[in-house]
């Protein structure tokens, strides 16, 4: 592709595809949204004609073999990012996933061999990693600061409980369309812990539900969790989430056989520890997260929507996240068991999936 071609962009999703993702792509230079797919009757045309230049679907192979975009992104409900995926790849056209990679670990296998099987380029949407306080921690453990990583810890607070538990009860708290907050908020925790220690984790926990219905639907998605791994090599991580009455807090404590970091992104402060007397600051400025200056994901979006502009166009970007990275993360979701809530004692926990090993290279 000429290093100067506009790059033609068809979305898929009218929610947080087009409230976040058709705005970075149109605000990017080089860029152009040409489509946009609802899977509502109707409602892809309806959005369209408030976007000057940009066709409606509600049909999203129609959307490919009529508008032959060059990208498309998928930010539907996960379930159903299979097949619109396989598709693009098969047709030659360039893939920006929203996370998870798909709804079972089944249709991230058919996703990843048709990406291998593909010369266009696949990209999850894992724009977490791109905020500076996260380039700041993997920088300092890809230069060594630390010595070699002995165990990491991340825990977060999630000021959520009251506006969860407000919720109408819709996919996003449907196990069977692959819902639930380990999915939406841990699987970006997941990936940028990969990142950070990119080793041969073998990795399990547990899923719950605090919040145990809405509008009197049982709740059948979890919005808590616990995961943990461990490596041959004797390190080990744990990272948990729940949704809280307080404010937000997110604390990722990394130690090395070195040194200690400590990333506190609620306080937007990054700190290397040596000793009682020996702190460096790696990282300070913003606070990130719910409820802080921080909390536009735009600026990360617009990053990571720039780099994979420039992929396409033949650079290369080592933080660029990939299909690797997505099928990871789902690898390690997979193991994660989810204990449904029932007021019935004698109900035995369900579960999904069943331990293997999420290689990390």
């Amino acid at each position: 592709m000429p290093a100067d071609a506009t790059i033609c962009v068809a979305v898929l999703g009218t929610g947080f595809g087009l409230s976040h993702h058709a705005q970075a792509w149109g605000d990017a230079g080089g860029a152009r949204v040409v489509a946009i797919c609802s899977a509502r009757p109707g409602r892809g045309q309806e959005v369209a004609r408030s976007m000057p230049g940009v066709e409606g679907f509600d049909d999203w192979q129609r959307m490919l073999d009529e508008a032959r975009p060059d990208v498309l992104v998928i930010a539907s409900q996960p379930d159903v990012h299979a097949e619109p995926a396989i598709a693009a790849l098969g047709m030659g056209i360039h893939v920006l996933c929203e996370k998870p990679l798909t709804g079972d670990l089944d249709d991230a296998i058919r996703v990843e061999k048709a990406a291998h099987e593909s010369t266009a380029l696949f990209v999850m949407d894992f724009e977490f990693r791109f905020s500076e306080i996260r380039q700041a921690v993997r920088d300092a453990i890809v230069g060594d600061s630390l010595g070699g990583l002995r165990s990491l810890v991340w825990t977060v607070r999630y000021p959520s409980y009251e506006r969860l538990a407000a919720q109408p009860h819709g996919w996003l708290w449907e196990e069977s369309h692959g819902g639930g907050i380990a999915r939406a908020i841990g699987s970006h925790l997941l990936d940028s812990l990969f990142w950070f220690a990119p080793f041969a984790w073998t990795t399990g926990g547990m899923r719950w539900s605090s919040i145990a219905e809405r509008d009197g639907t049982p709740s059948a998605a979890d919005d808590a969790f616990s995961v943990n791994g461990s490596e041959p090599g004797g390190a080990g991580f744990t990272v948990s989430l729940t949704p809280t009455h307080g404010a937000f807090a997110s604390e990722l404590t990394i130690v090395g056989s070195q040194a200690t970091l400590v990333m506190d992104e609620a306080r937007g402060i990054a700190r290397i520890h040596r000793g009682p007397d020996d702190t460096e600051i790696v990282y300070e400025g913003s606070p990130s997260g719910p409820g802080t200056p921080g909390d536009d994901l735009r600026p990360r979006l617009a990053r990571l929507v720039d780099r994979f502009l420039g992929a396409v166009r033949g650079r290369s970007f080592e933080d660029l996240p990939g299909i690797e990275n997505g099928m990871r993360v789902q690898e390690a979701l997979e193991t994660v068991k989810y204990t449904h809530h029932t007021q019935d004692t004698d109900t035995s926990p369900l579960t999904d999936g069943t331990a293997m090993k999420s290689e990390t290279k």
